[in-house]
């Protein structure tokens, strides 16, 4: 739908980086032009889940999280994170922690599921 300059003249305008939700199937975000500016709307199918990291030094928590389709997903992407930490920590040279882990909480924070670091690889002798 295209905008109008009368249109802008309306109140009821989004404002810029207003979180709205929209039912949507096949894209993850839509942006909005509004006067002149875009605001990006994020799909009610999604949902925010975070990645806390458990470690030695205790808990890392995950200030942003992530918008996906649902937990399988959630558990897929912290498997992905504890992967990649545990090969950063590889390159550096620092010992892995077995008994470490991610936690994934979602959008209310409980936790729906644990990704333990013996768990995200396996050695062949």
């Amino acid at each position: 739908m295209e905008m109008r300059d009368d249109d802008c003249k309306s109140s009821a305008r989004f404002p810029p980086k207003a979180d709205i939700r929209v039912n949507c199937r096949d894209v993850e975000t839509i942006q909005v032009k509004d006067c002149g500016l875009y605001t990006d709307i994020r799909c009610s199918w999604m949902s925010r889940f975070y990645f806390n990291l458990h470690n030695s030094d205790g808990w890392t928590r995950d200030q942003e999280g992530q918008d996906l389709h649902g937990t399988s997903e959630a558990i897929r992407q912290a498997l992905k994170e504890t992967r990649a930490l545990i090969a950063a920590d590889v390159i550096a040279g620092r010992p892995i922690v077995m008994s470490s882990f991610v936690a994934v909480n979602n959008q209310n924070g409980v936790e729906i599921g644990r990704v333990g670091f013996a768990k995200a690889f396996s050695f062949i002798s």
